[in-house]
Formats: C-alpha cells, sequence, structure tokens
C-alpha cells in the first residue's frame, strides 16, 4: 500500500488555558488530537496545511478529577497555519525537513471563579529546525514509516501581565516528539505520536500571582489512532490522546502542590485524500481531566502538499 500524505506537526490549539484558581499555571497549548491517521508517514515534499479546533467545555476540574462547583463553561476556537518542507538529503538514513507553524486563538470563558474576560490574537510561534523522517522500516515484518521532531516554541504571542488570560505563554517551550505508523495488513494501520513537554521560567508573570516568576511543569503526551481503508483515499477510524504532567508547577521557585494536569480522549475520525490535498475531520470527548477544563473537541483541516 503505497501513501502519498505528509502529515507533521500542528500544534498551538489553546484548549487548556484557563487557571483553575489564581495561583494556577496552565501548560502552554499542545498538540493533543490535531494529528491521528497516518501520522508517520511522509515523504520528500512541502505543505501547506490549515487547521480549525473548536472546544466546547462545560466543566472545570479540580486536582482530585472533580468538577468545580458552579456554571463553568469554555469555549475556544482556534486556526493554525503550518508550513513543512522535507528534503532529499538524508542523515542517519533519515529525510531532513524543518517546519513553521503559525496560530490564532479565540476564547471565551464563563465561569463562577472570577475567570470572565476572554482573550484573541496571535499564539506563540512554532519552529522545528531539525526533522528526521524514516521510510519503508520493518517492524517485526509490517511496514513501518517514522520521524523524529525537535520542535520549539517562541514566546511571540499576545500577552499582557495585567490581564488573567492570555493567548500567549511569554515563555520558552521546547517539544520534541517521535512518531511511527505501522500498516499492520493492507487496510489496517496504527499510529502513535509520544511528546515530552519542557517549559521555561516566565520572568514577567500575571500581577495575580505576586511573583518574579512562573514556571509550568513538564509534560508527557501522545496521540494514538487506529484506521482502516474504507476505499481507495478514504480511511476511518478511531483516535484519541492523552496527557499527564510530570512535574509541579513552581511560582518564585516554590512548588505548587496539587498542580499537575491530565486528561485522555478518544473518538472517531476521517481522512480523505484528492490529487494533491488532504482532508481530516476528527471528534474527541474528554474524560479524566484534573487542573484543566474538559469536553468535547473537533478539529478539521485541510493540506495542500507539493
Amino acid at each position: 500500500m503505497q501513501h502519498r500524505i505528509f502529515p507533521l506537526a500542528l500544534l498551538g490549539l489553546f484548549t487548556n488555558v484557563a487557571a483553575i484558581a489564581a495561583d494556577t499555571i496552565t501548560l502552554p497549548p499542545v498538540n493533543l488530537g490535531s494529528t491521528s491517521f497516518l501520522d508517520g508517514i511522509a515523504k520528500p515534499a512541502s505543505l501547506i496545511q490549515v487547521t480549525g479546533v473548536h472546544f466546547d467545555a462545560d466543566r472545570l476540574m479540580n486536582h482530585q478529577g472533580k468538577q468545580i462547583a458552579g456554571d463553568n463553561r469554555m469555549q475556544v476556537s482556534a486556526l493554525t497555519v503550518q508550513l513543512a518542507h522535507i528534503s532529499k538529503y538524508k542523515m542517519l538514513g533519515g529525510y531532513y525537513g524543518a517546519e513553521l507553524i503559525v496560530p490564532v486563538a479565540d476564547i471565551e470563558p464563563d465561569t463562577d471563579i472570577g475567570l470572565t474576560q476572554g482573550a484573541s490574537g496571535l499564539g506563540d510561534v512554532l519552529f522545528s529546525p531539525f526533522l528526521l523522517q524514516w521510510n519503508n522500516q520493518r517492524l517485526f515484518g509490517k511496514p513501518l514509516f517514522h520521524r523524529l521532531n525537535f520542535l520549539f516554541r517562541l514566546p511571540t504571542g499576545d500577552y499582557d501581565k495585567n490581564q488573567r488570560l492570555n493567548v500567549g505563554k511569554n515563555a520558552y517551550s521546547f517539544n520534541p516528539y517521535y512518531a511511527a505508523t505501522v500498516s499492520l495488513t493492507p487496510k489496517w494501520s496504527t499510529s502513535f505520536r509520544f511528546y515530552y513537554l519542557w517549559n521555561a521560567k516566565n520572568n514577567d508573570p500575571a500581577l495575580i500571582y505576586q511573583a518574579d516568576n512562573i514556571q509550568a511543569g513538564s509534560a508527557f503526551h501522545m496521540n494514538y489512532a487506529f484506521s482502516y481503508q474504507l476505499k481507495k483515499n478514504l480511511y476511518l477510524g478511531i483516535s484519541g490522546y492523552y496527557l499527564k504532567q510530570l512535574r509541579d508547577d513552581h511560582i518564585g521557585g516554590q512548588r505548587v502542590v496539587n498542580s499537575r494536569e491530565s486528561v485522555f480522549a478518544i473518538g472517531p475520525g476521517l481522512v480523505y485524500r484528492g490529487r494533491g490535498t488532504k482532508f481530516k475531520l476528527n471528534a474527541y470527548l474528554e474524560s479524566g481531566a484534573k487542573n484543566r477544563p474538559e469536553g468535547l473537541r473537533l478539529v478539521m483541516g485541510y493540506t495542500w502538499y507539493f
């Protein structure tokens, strides 16, 4: 089965931006479900990809995974534009490439915990100067396509320390990942993407923190997918994501107890490939959230590759 699809990282989706309490720091927005089917497959080419996300959360969860009392709702609409190129030059047996991702978002909270003012504008740009793509390898005799990517988040987004809610995080992040797709049969395939997230300090935090700096803890997150090729260009399946914060947040150098975030999601999706194009649609229902909003996420994207 020969694939001609070039999915790469799509981040900056702004769904974990709401502070649960005044002394809570949130992780920067990361790729939660914006890549799914056939994720590890890419060949030397260039692409332009536009992805829209709508996240509707009707509950905020505390550190025990219990719903915070009151009418707490948040809606986030985001759009990312990605430019990527995988060259024909090889290094360590893989094709070398790079990418740039520019996000914009609109955040509309309506809560009983004092978070009512929204935010909108340009998000933090993501840039990878180095990725390697390996094709046509084998894992237990099955075709394997995989990629290693070194993504950096730059503090370029709209940010105002006088506001509690911002689109930009005003801090650098390092978010490398490993993605792989295994063709289990000529029709069935599975894909996984594993991330590590490290966050630098924000040395100009919002005034509510009353500190010289804040730092979100490190985290692990992943996307997973299982797809079936229904027709020549149509793939259907199930995909999802999981996030687990590994270290506590810090405010003014002091550890914030019970500050770690987590969430799990699963849902249906599809990918349709045309000549030089690709369309994707995914829906995810979240559960098990801690220290973050929990709800329904819709992802839709269109890609031109050449």
